[in-house]
């Protein structure tokens, strides 16, 4: 009898290993993406706002920097990639990159400078810790994350080309 209980139980669990990718994997049920706006792909130019304010909602005096910290790291990372060309003001920008909060949520706008309509926004998280050292991983995973949705978004905007989907 014991012997029998086990090889049922063993069935059953091949069986869920089987059919969880079924059950739980579809992905054919999500729509195609849509194209990204063109103007992400067609810039030149970019200003970065920091819109982040000391009196912000949450603030958090236990990341280095402070909430100039997001604006700095963005900046340098824009920097190194060179896609764009960093101006100084708005009014020599094609897009604006405005950054509306930091912490807990490493929020970016990305605005047409010309229209004031918002093309597209992301949030990135950064995770609390108790630990110092902890913390500053988890902020420099959240600014990571940044860039790179960001270089994912130009790179699908260049590969809908200047078309678009508006």
């Amino acid at each position: 009898m014991r012997r029998n209980r086990t090889g049922v139980v063993s069935l059953i669990a091949v069986l869920a290993l089987i059919s969880t990718p079924a059950l739980f994997g579809q992905t054919s049920n999500l729509p195609p993406a849509a194209p990204a706006p063109p103007e992400i792909a067609t810039a030149k130019k970019i200003f970065i706002a920091n819109a982040v304010s000391e009196s912000s909602l949450y603030p958090n005096p236990l990341v280095n920097g402070g909430d100039e910290r997001c604006y700095d790291q963005l900046y340098v990372g824009m920097k190194e990639w060179g896609r764009y060309e960093l101006v100084p003001g708005p009014q020599d920008a094609d897009l604006v990159f405005e950054i509306g909060s930091c912490t807990p949520i490493f929020r970016l706008v990305i605005m047409d400078r010309a229209t004031h309509v918002v093309l597209w926004s992301f949030n990135e998280t950064v995770v609390s810790a108790n630990l110092a050292g902890n913390r500053e991983k988890n902020f420099e995973k959240a600014a990571t994350g940044l860039m790179a949705d960001i270089k994912e978004l130009a790179t699908r905007a260049a590969s809908t080309g200047t078309s678009g989907g508006h």
